[in-house]
């Protein structure tokens, strides 16, 4: 099939012909029909701003400014220590994965939340503390485990310490979505992956959640993710090994 240019009327030369090439077709007032495929090196809304895009509806949306905010969080351990035991939970339960590090937070919408059993700092919850929608993301490490698989939890909402009471008043202790079940075995190391948007009211900031999972196999020291030992230094310390990671994405 052939292209072809448009024929148009030029008044000044008394002529048909087709458009010049660089000239407008001017169809004010007029509408296309019956169009099948249109091919565009570039759309623009007379009126519209920069980074726009135009809908099918006719309404416009910013797609490149969609994030407007950002923050990461990670189970965070020193040179040399690995990931921790998992538990042989498959079918029975889920057990806590540490978050205990926010890498950045430049709009402070979220913070750590959590208490281990024996009452020390060991946060393995996050609260955000800010209303809007936000894509949450969560990535976590396992080795030798056999089957595995995450979820993330919504604790609840208001002044909740973890652990939370049944009796506190903002309490839910619901899944919200679950990630990728997977499975390691012979000393491999896979990922659970998930992602999840949640909305988040004015009533109900803060808002608490947990990363969770459940595996068919208890591995001791380092079922959680295996870790490593490095000798060399960078800025004058050894690296880290990081673990667990949750990305919170704010989108309006």
């Amino acid at each position: 099939m052939a292209d072809h240019f448009p024929l148009i009327a030029d008044a000044s030369a008394n002529q048909i012909k087709e458009i010049p090439s660089g000239d407008n077709l001017n169809l004010s007032n007029n509408g296309i029909v019956g169009v099948g495929t249109i091919n565009a090196d570039t759309f623009v809304k007379s009126g519209g701003t920069s980074s726009q895009y135009l809908m099918a509806d006719g309404s416009t949306t910013n797609i490149l400014n969609t994030i407007t905010d950002r923050a990461l969080l990670v189970d965070e351990k020193p040179n040399a220590t690995h990931g921790g035991g998992s538990q042989n939970n498959w079918g029975g339960g889920y057990g806590p994965r540490h978050i205990n590090t926010i890498k950045y937070n430049p709009g402070n919408m979220v913070s750590l939340n959590g208490v281990a059993p024996n009452g020390q700092p060991d946060p393995t919850g996050f609260q955000i503390n800010q209303a809007g929608d936000y894509i949450i993301d969560w990535s976590c490490p396992f080795y030798n485990v056999g089957y595995v698989q995450t979820a993330l939890k919504h604790v609840g909402f208001g002044t909740i310490v973890l652990p939370v009471s049944p009796s506190h008043p903002g309490y839910i202790w619901e899944i919200l979505d679950f990630g990728t079940t997977e499975w390691c075995g012979n000393q491999s190391q896979v990922r659970s992956k998930g992602s999840v948007k949640v909305s988040v009211a004015a009533t109900m900031t803060p808002s608490v959640y947990i990363l969770q999972y459940q595996c068919s196999t208890a591995t001791a020291t380092w079922g959680l993710g295996l870790g490593q030992s490095f000798n060399s230094y960078v800025n004058g310390a050894l690296p880290v090994n990081y673990f667990s990671e949750v990305s919170v994405s704010k989108i309006s």
